[in-house]
């Protein structure tokens, strides 16, 4: 079973995140941080991640 989802934003805005262990039900449909951030995403965690795309 996946971990719990983790709300951030105002109430105008949501994001919802769902961590996944590899072969977990849900973990084939599931994009990988590291991969979507890039080769710099150590630096963009540190600073903050602002958006999804």
């Amino acid at each position: 079973m996946p971990g719990p989802t983790i709300v951030s934003g105002s109430h105008d805005r949501s994001l919802g995140v769902v961590m996944f262990r590899n072969g977990e039900p849900g973990a084939e449909n599931a994009l990988d941080a590291r991969q979507a951030l890039g080769a710099e995403w150590q630096e963009i965690v540190k600073s903050g991640v602002h958006t999804c795309l």
